[in-house]
């Protein structure tokens, strides 16, 4: 049990760190008034529309697939790791 909650904090602040990431990627190279968080999908966006109002959108099931995979590839490097170092 031990395990699998280091797994999910430790997980939990990779995903954090390239959700960040993702955002700082977007501010520092568009320049377009758009906003998206996500990698490898896309979980949520902010536009603008024709007559100047700010929209939002989440696709829950991207959040979901990226969060699991992430968890997936976390167990994978730890159980490989600790594999490795016996």
């Amino acid at each position: 049990m031990k395990k699998i909650i280091c797994i999910t904090v430790l997980s939990s602040l990779i995903f954090l760190s390239i959700s960040f990431l993702t955002v700082l990627n977007f501010i520092f190279t568009s320049d377009s008034p758009e906003f998206k968080i996500g990698f490898p999908l896309q979980y949520y966006n902010r536009f603008f529309t024709a007559s100047d109002e700010l929209r939002f959108s989440w696709n829950i099931w991207n959040l979901l697939v990226d969060i699991l995979i992430v968890w997936g590839i976390t167990v994978l490097v730890y159980y490989l790791q600790k594999r490795i170092n016996k």
